[in-house]
């Protein structure tokens, strides 16, 4: 008897995994009221065929399902009856149709899809047919119902993979950034050297215009002596000549102030751009 303990622990082992979850899709004539067997079951499958072509997966179409379910009311006269169906059936999505005969307009049909596991709908559409087939109208309502089903199953299938079957992340590659291209040549200064030669620029044109602004105003000068008739200069001008040098005289005056300006405000900048050069 001691060497059957190790069998009887392994069928124990096996016995206590979970079974694996329902998967597939049933399209079930759940309520039939005064509509002949035949008109429901031509619109279960018309129904079926236009969820298949939407990308609904149909695992069972209504015929199918009546044989396995061995009745025409599988509900029995029960209201929201479609998990206990899907139970049975063992899959994991039943689209449950409810169709009642509505006197000359018809047949009135009312579609669900119910998740079997939690009872929850997935979809609903309430919609009339005419006592024979489906209008155009009709068909357009099956067809938004089942696109709104094979989008939310779609969605269900991608956020929620099996747990039986492991997922490996997908490796990490580190991608190196590619160099950037450099045209033509680029001088770097450092800070000191290019202040300081920022310095010597704006002091050499401080410088230049200084000067500048020195010989205008010496000119100008020059030629205000001339004008005036002061003996300490060369010659004295006749009155005609000294009343055309005046607005030259104006000019260099002008000219001079300008410089004297410029040089004024290329000074200022390069006092404030001198940097002491480093001890060695």
């Amino acid at each position: 008897m001691i060497p059957a303990l190790p069998s009887l622990v392994l069928l124990a082992a096996l016995g206590a995994q979970p079974a694996p979850a329902p998967t597939g899709i049933a399209v079930v004539i759940l309520h039939n009221a005064d509509v002949p067997a035949a008109s429901a079951q031509a619109l279960g499958n018309a129904i079926a065929d236009i969820l298949k072509d939407q990308g609904v997966a149909v695992t069972l179409d209504p015929a199918a399902a009546a044989k396995l379910l061995e009745g025409s009311d599988p509900c029995a006269g029960r209201k929201d009856c479609a998990p206990v169906v899907g139970v049975k059936l063992g899959l994991a999505v039943i689209i449950g149709i409810d169709v009642a005969a509505a006197g000359k307009s018809g047949n009135a049909l009312y579609l669900e899809a119910v998740n079997v596991s939690d009872g929850t709908r997935q979809a609903t559409r309430e919609l009339m047919t005419p006592p024979t087939g489906l209008s155009p109208q009709a068909h357009d309502e099956i067809d938004a119902f089942a696109r709104e089903l094979a989008k939310k199953l779609k969605v269900t299938v991608e956020v929620t993979p099996p747990t039986d079957v492991p997922r490996n992340p997908d490796p990490i590659v580190a991608v190196a950034p590619r160099p950037r291209e450099v045209t033509g040549v680029v001088a770097v200064l450092p800070p000191q050297q290019s202040s300081r030669t920022a310095f010597w620029a704006f002091g050499g044109g401080a410088a230049v215009t200084a000067a500048a602004s020195i010989g205008f105003g010496i000119a100008a000068g020059v030629l205000g002596g001339k004008i005036s008739g002061d003996a300490n200069h060369y010659v004295d001008m006749t009155r005609d000549e000294a009343n055309a040098a005046v607005p030259r005289q104006h000019a260099f005056v002008a000219t001079s102030i300008a410089t004297g300006v410029a040089a004024l405000a290329l000074g200022t900048v390069a006092y404030l751009l001198y940097t002491p050069a480093p001890a060695n």
